[in-house]
């Protein structure tokens, strides 16, 4: 068994774009990512943390504007729209999830695309459904198929199955891998018989956030498990949506929580930063 080990190769590619920001500060440039956080949701404050501390490791400019729970809409679309013309700004996302009384389309959907490092504006969405060059990919999505090509992992003409159809992961992930000429099939919670389609996967793909939800008899012999949920106990363990104890002897390669998919998220996300900021340079 392989672990495809994400902090690894998230730190190298750290490295790089760490030369790369001391490169553009000559220049004048520091890239700056303004992350809007609405509410108090642990995950989503977990989650702005990681995102702040890679910030200062790279050297590059992260602003975190706090609203509460009960903010006036209109309120952050305003600032959402100065950002979009504050040339000291480079990229910009609204960081999931929101509170649930608002509507996740209202406030991305009114970022500028060329400062939508998330990939979440339709128009980055539509580049990525075909294919164009010019847009931003969603972070995880395209941490994964990085992983994947690091670790020398074949796509084309590959079985694939992907747990879970959300916008940020799941159909992105389907998308990017299909472009690559693998056969993709996504279950989510309708999908009847899914330890029996999933079992079909030479790569298999989880993204439901349900602790140790897929065991042994989810995962074919030798299958490539990529892991992407990520829960924390009771205990403070942070577990995957699989059940590593119980596939780790049958599977060729698995990604794991923590330090798997993650780190490739994250610098994901300041790789796009770095485009964006970069497209300024005459």
């Amino acid at each position: 068994m392989k672990i495809l080990d994400g902090q690894i190769l998230a730190d190298q590619i750290s490295q790089k774009l760490a030369k790369q920001v001391k490169v553009l500060a000559k220049k004048n440039l520091i890239p700056a990512l303004h992350i809007y956080l609405i509410g108090d949701n642990l995950a989503s404050l977990a989650y702005v943390n990681v995102k702040q501390k890679k910030a200062r490791e790279l050297g590059v400019k992260c602003v975190v504007k706090k609203y509460p729970a009960s903010a006036n809409i209109d309120s952050v679309i305003m600032a959402i729209k100065k950002d979009n013309i504050n040339p000291k700004c480079h990229g910009i996302i609204v960081q999931l999830p929101l509170p649930t009384k608002l509507d996740p389309n209202q406030l991305l959907q009114v970022i500028n695309p060329d400062k939508d490092v998330d990939g979440l504006t339709y128009l980055n969405q539509w580049k990525m459904m075909y294919g164009m060059a010019g847009g931003f990919l969603p972070a995880t999505a395209q941490g994964i198929l990085t992983m994947l090509e690091h670790y020398q992992i074949p796509i084309a003409g590959q079985n694939v199955v992907v747990i879970g159809r959300s916008r940020l992961v799941g159909l992105p992930t389907s998308l990017l891998l299909l472009q690559k000429n693998a056969t993709i099939t996504i279950c989510h919670s309708h999908t009847r018989h899914l330890a029996k389609i999933s079992s079909q996967a030479d790569i298999l793909v989880i993204a439901v956030g349900q602790p140790k939800m897929v065991t042994a008899p989810y995962v074919k012999k030798n299958a490539i498990v990529i892991d992407v949920g990520i829960s924390r106990q009771a205990s403070g363990e942070l577990i995957g949506d699989v059940d590593f104890s119980a596939v780790k002897n049958q599977v060729k390669a698995i990604s794991p929580v923590p330090k798997g998919v993650g780190p490739m998220t994250v610098i994901t996300l300041f790789s796009n930063l770095l485009q964006a900021a970069t497209r300024l340079l005459p």
